[in-house]
């Protein structure tokens, strides 16, 4: 009876260290399974609505960017929800992420407003000159952020205001009509 006792103890302790492994290694592994390279560069990371982590990355090969949203669910294990999908250049990728933005209300018995966060993230390995956005270009009450090495660059997006018709930006377009990419 020891002698069995001892195989399911060391059998659990094998399995719980086994889960941990693969826990700790789960964005790893799911960029393996995804078909994608796990060499990958984070961009934006935060918490959703449902309080689950998110990131945002890159994870293409050479010059070739793909972004990937992926999702932490509750046991710690990544997930893979959606990727940038096919771009007009192989050079250039984006990915759109609605996350909550919060309510306003201005006393306690009105009805609250709730908006919403719109992310944009571009990236690319194709500027030609360095990469600036005028605020005129943009959706009004939209922020921007734009980091650039050579011609890499990543220009991040946010604002709280509806596409209305679920009208996005060419941001590709954009930085081509303008000179900036090619």
């Amino acid at each position: 009876m020891k002698k069995i006792s001892w195989i399911i103890l060391s059998l659990l302790i094998i399995a719980a260290i086994t889960l941990l492994i693969v826990r700790a290694n789960s964005l790893k592994l799911a960029l393996s399974w995804g078909g994608y390279s796990t060499s990958y560069s984070t961009y934006h990371q935060g918490y959703n609505a449902n309080q689950l982590e998110y990131k945002v990355i890159e994870a293409g090969e050479e010059d070739k960017p793909i972004l990937l949203y992926l999702e932490r669910n509750r046991f710690g294990f990544w997930k893979i929800l959606y990727d940038s999908g096919q771009t007009p250049d192989a050079k250039f990728a984006h990915i759109l992420w609605m996350n909550k933005g919060g309510f306003k209300t201005f006393t306690f018995q009105d009805d609250p407003t709730f908006s919403t966060e719109w992310n944009y993230l571009a990236v690319g390995t194709n500027a030609v000159k360095q990469i600036e956005l005028s605020p005129d270009w943009l959706r009004p009450g939209t922020a921007f952020k734009i980091q650039q090495t050579r011609e890499s660059y990543s220009i991040y997006l946010i604002t709280f205001t509806d596409p209305e018709d679920g009208e996005s930006m060419d941001m590709y377009q954009l930085l081509l009509d303008k000179g900036m990419i090619k």
